[in-house]
C-alpha cells in the first residue's frame, strides 16, 4: 500500500509544476508583446505565486530531508548498539529517543499512557510511552513518531531475543526433572562462590543419594521413581535461602552452603535436610518413604581444588555407608518389599516383668507390618526382606528411634527409668555398624535405659572384637543381653566366657514335652549357680508363669502377661501395667 504522505507530496509537486509552467508562459508573453503587459497582470501575479510556492515547497522538502537524515542517524546509532542485554534495553531505548525526539516524558512502564502520548508495546507486560513537547512542524512530528516506533520495535525484538536466550540457557543449565541446576552449572557456581569467599569463610559441600533407589525403581516402576526425584528437587529448593543444590546424576545430588560457623552447624542442617526428604511422597496413589545418606565436607580456603572437595564429600558419603550391605533385589514377597520401602512399618511393645514381684521394668520393641489382603507379616520374613534389600540397619534405626522416644516418655510419666530392648542380628554387632553407632550417640541423652539383644539362634562365633564392643556399649550405659538361647543352632559357649546382665531363653523348652522341661530345669539351675540372670519368654499360660517363678526365673514376658501393643495402648495402660495383679496381667 502506497504511503498517503508520498501521494500528497506528489500532488503538491504537480501543482507547483503547473503553476511554474503558467508563470513561464506569462513571462514569455510579456517579453514578446511589451505593450500588452498591463493586460497580462494576472499572469504576472500567477508567476509570483508560482515562485513563492516553489520556494515554500523546496523548504518543505529540505525539512523532510533533514528529518530523514535525523531518522537515519537515530536508526544507525541504535543498530550499532545492538544486541541489547535485558538490563540495557530500557536505558538504550529511552536514551536514543531522548537524543532524537523533543519529549516531555519517555519511559517503559507496565501500562500504556493516555493520549496524546505515543505508545508502543515492547513486551507482554511493558509499554514504551513517549509524550512529545508541543509544537514543531508536521514533518518533524512524523519523523519523531517514526523514530519512536522504530526504536520500540528494536526494544521489542531485544526483549524477545533475551527471553529466548534465557530460556535456552535455563534448559542448558537446569535439570528438567528436578528443577535444580545440572552438575556442570552447579559446579561453575561453586567455583565462583569459592573464589568470592571472604578470608576465613567456611563453605560446606554435601553429596548424597536416595537409599535403595534401584530397588525403588524395580518395585514401583520408573514413572513413580521419577516422581520421587521431582519431589526431592522441590523439597531441596525450599532450602534455597542458604543452600544451592544441584543434581549430580541419577539419584545423586550435591549442595553448597556458604558462611558456615562450624562443623556442628553443618551436621545440624544436614539433619534438617534429611528430615525433609524422609517425608512420604505420594506417587500415583502410592505413598513412598525414602531415606538419604549425606556425605559432607568443609572447605576453609579458596585455594582448595573444587573437584577434590566434591570427591572428598562423595568419599564421606561412602564412608557413612561402609557398613551397609550392597543393594540387591529382594528375593522375597513383593508386598513385603513394598512395605519396607514405603515405611509401612509399626513398632509394638511387649512388656517385660520382674517375676518375683511382677513389676513392669521395660519393653521389647518389636517390628510389625500388616499388608492389606494378607495380614500380619512374620518378623522372620521382615528381617529376611531387610537383609536381602541391604536395609536391615535402616529399618533397625527407625525402630530404635521410635522406641527410645516412646519409652523415654513412658519413663517420665512413670517417674522412674524403664528400659527398652532393641534386637540386633549378630552380623550387625560389630564396630562401625550404623545401628551400633546410632545407639552409642543416643545413649547419653536417652530418658530411658537401652538394652541391645543379640540373637544366638545362628551358629555364630564370638570373637575378642565382639567382647570389646560389649564393653564399649556397657561403658556408654547400654546393656547387652543374649537372645534366643535354645533356638536353632545357638550354643552355650558365650555363657561360659562372661556374665551377661540377662540371657533370654525361648519357650521351645516348655513346648517339647517332659524332656524339654527337665533340660530347662537343669540349665537354669546351672546358670543360677553361675550367677547368671535369666528371662523366660513365650509365657502363654498361668501354669508356665508359676513354673518360671518356681525355678527362680528373674524376668518374664509372653502373651499371658501381656500382648505386644502399639505406643498409644502402652500409654493408656501404663498405670495398670506398672504392677500386675496376683493372678495375671490385665
Amino acid at each position: 500500500m502506497q504511503n498517503p504522505i508520498r501521494r500528497r507530496d506528489l500532488a503538491l509537486w504537480i501543482i507547483g509544476a503547473l503553476l511554474l509552467i503558467g508563470s513561464l508562459v506569462a513571462a514569455y508573453a510579456v517579453t514578446v508583446n511589451p505593450e500588452t503587459h498591463v493586460g497580462n497582470i494576472p499572469l504576472l501575479v500567477l508567476g509570483v505565486l508560482s515562485l513563492t510556492y516553489v520556494f515554500i515547497l523546496s523548504s518543505w522538502e529540505a525539512t523532510r530531508i533533514i528529518a530523514l537524515r535525523r531518522l537515519t542517524g537515530a536508526f544507525v546509532s541504535a543498530t550499532k548498539s545492538l544486541p541489547w542485554d535485558r538490563e540495557q534495553i530500557e536505558a538504550m531505548a529511552t536514551g536514543l529517543i531522548a537524543a532524537n525526539v523533543s519529549a516531555e516524558y519517555i519511559g517503559i512502564q507496565d501500562y500504556p499512557g493516555m493520549p496524546p502520548a505515543i505508545n508502543a508495546q515492547v513486551a507482554d507486560d511493558k509499554w514504551l510511552v513517549v509524550l512529545r513537547k508541543k509544537g514543531g512542524v508536521f514533518r518533524k512530528r512524523v519523523a519523531d513518531e517514526q523514530v519512536i516506533l522504530g526504536i520500540a520495535e528494536m526494544a521489542r525484538t531485544s526483549y524477545l531475543r533475551t527471553a529466548t536466550e534465557a530460556e535456552l540457557r535455563n534448559e542448558a543449565e537446569t535439570d528438567t526433572l528436578t528443577g535444580l541446576p545440572n552438575f556442570q552449572s552447579w559446579q561453575a557456581s561453586l567455583i565462583g562462590q569459592s573464589r568470592e569467599r571472604r578470608p576465613g569463610e567456611l563453605i560446606g559441600v554435601v553429596f548424597f543419594d536416595i537409599d535403595f533407589f534401584k530397588l525403588l525403581n524395580e518395585t514401583y516402576g520408573h514413572m513413580r521413581a521419577d516422581i520421587v526425584l521431582a519431589v526431592t528437587g522441590q523439597r531441596l529448593r525450599l532450602f534455597s535461602a542458604n543452600w544451592e543444590f544441584g543434581r549430580f546424576g541419577g539419584d545423586e545430588f550435591v549442595g553448597v552452603r556458604r558462611n558456615l560457623r562450624s562443623a556442628e552447624q553443618l551436621d545440624s542442617e544436614c539433619a534438617k535436610i534429611r528430615k525433609a526428604l524422609r517425608q512420604p511422597v505420594l506417587a500415583d496413589g502410592k505413598e513412598i518413604t525414602t531415606d538419604i545418606t549425606i556425605g559432607r565436607i568443609i572447605s576453609a580456603s579458596a585455594s582448595d581444588e573444587i573437584n577434590q572437595i566434591i570427591r572428598r564429600a562423595e568419599a564421606d558419603e561412602r564412608s557413612r555407608k561402609a557398613d551397609r550391605p550392597a543393594v540387591v533385589a529382594a528375593q522375597t514377597d513383593g508386598a513385603v518389599t513394598e512395605a519396607l520401602l514405603s515405611g509401612a512399618l509399626d513398632v509394638h511393645y511387649q512388656p517385660i516383668y520382674r517375676l518375683p514381684d511382677r513389676v513392669l521394668v521395660g519393653w521389647e520393641a518389636l517390628l510389625r507390618a500388616e499388608i492389606p489382603g494378607r495380614g500380619k507379616v512374620p518378623i522372620t520374613e521382615l528381617i529376611s526382606a531387610s537383609l536381602a534389600m541391604g536395609a536391615l540397619d535402616q529399618v533397625t534405626i527407625k525402630l530404635a528411634e521410635s522406641a527410645i522416644e516412646t519409652v523415654g516418655e513412658a519413663s517420665r510419666r512413670a517417674g522412674q527409668r524403664l528400659f527398652v530392648s532393641i534386637n540386633l542380628e549378630f552380623q550387625q554387632f560389630r564396630k562401625g555398624n550404623p545401628t551400633v553407632k546410632y545407639l552409642l550417640e543416643l545413649a547419653a541423652g536417652a530418658e530411658c535405659d537401652i538394652i541391645v539383644e543379640v540373637t544366638e539362634r545362628d551358629n555364630i562365633e564370638w570373637l575378642p572384637r565382639h567382647f570389646e564392643l560389649v564393653k564399649k556399649l556397657e561403658r556408654s550405659g547400654i546393656q547387652v543381653w543374649l537372645d534366643d538361647i535354645g533356638i536353632g543352632d545357638s550354643r552355650l559357649r558365650a555363657l561360659a566366657v562372661r556374665r551377661w546382665p540377662c540371657v533370654k531363653f525361648s519357650n521351645e523348652f516348655l513346648n517339647t514335652g517332659p524332656d524339654g522341661i527337665v533340660l530347662l530345669e537343669y540349665t537354669l539351675a546351672a546358670l543360677h549357680k553361675l550367677g547368671q540372670p535369666v528371662l523366660l519368654e513365650g509365657l502363654e499360660t498361668e501354669g508356665q508363669v508359676e513354673f518360671a517363678e518356681k525355678l527362680g526365673v528373674e524376668y518374664g514376658q509372653g502373651y499371658w502377661l501381656s500382648h505386644p501393643m502399639p505406643s498409644e495402648d502402652l500409654f493408656a495402660t501404663l498405670d495398670d501395667k506398672l504392677r500386675l495383679s496376683p493372678s495375671r496381667a490385665s
